[in-house]
């Protein structure tokens, strides 16, 4: 009798273990669909602040609520409402410098969401396209990882996250 348990319990156990490396390859290729479709948005992104950049433009408010996904996979970004002209890329003047000084904003001032500013944002200092590199790494990994990078209870724990982010060296 103490064969046959013995013998059923590996029995089980082998299915068992069949059945668990069913369950990682399914569970493998489904992160590789999370992975194929993030990549996929951020390089969709990352074309349309290209755009933006080549033309003097900072977004500065990259973040989930601001890439919208239509059914045919084809992304949007949107709310460029704290967006910042910052130069014309020949350098030529324009015409519109009068209209483009009156909407900037001032130095200092923090605009922006935090989990997804870039140190030199979150400071309230210049900013220039590598702000929205940095936002779209933030937004890449939360796409991948299921959270944000920065966190914490209140937005002060965020605002202190990225500098001793920096500080550790994990860039």
């Amino acid at each position: 009798m103490a064969r046959r348990e013995t013998a059923a319990r590996r029995s089980a156990e082998a299915a068992f273990q069949v059945a668990s490396s069913e369950g990682a390859l399914n569970r493998w290729q489904a992160d590789l669909a999370v992975l194929s479709e993030a990549l996929a948005i951020a390089v969709q992104v990352a074309a349309a602040l290209a755009a933006a950049h080549q033309a003097g433009i900072v977004h500065r408010d990259i973040k989930p609520e601001n890439v919208m996904l239509r059914p045919d996979g084809y992304v949007k970004v949107l709310d460029v409402g704290i967006a910042k002209l910052t130069q014309r890329p020949d350098g030529s003047p324009d015409s519109d410098q009068i209209t483009r000084t009156l909407s900037q904003t001032s130095d200092g001032a923090i605009v922006g969401t935090v989990p997804y500013m870039s140190p030199e944002q979150a400071r309230g200092a210049a900013v220039d396209a590598r702000s929205d590199i940095w936002s779209l790494g933030c937004l890449l990994y939360e796409m991948l990882a299921g959270r944000s990078p920065f966190a914490g209870p209140t937005t002060s724990d965020v605002l202190v996250a990225v500098p001793l982010f920096l500080f550790m060296g994990y860039l």
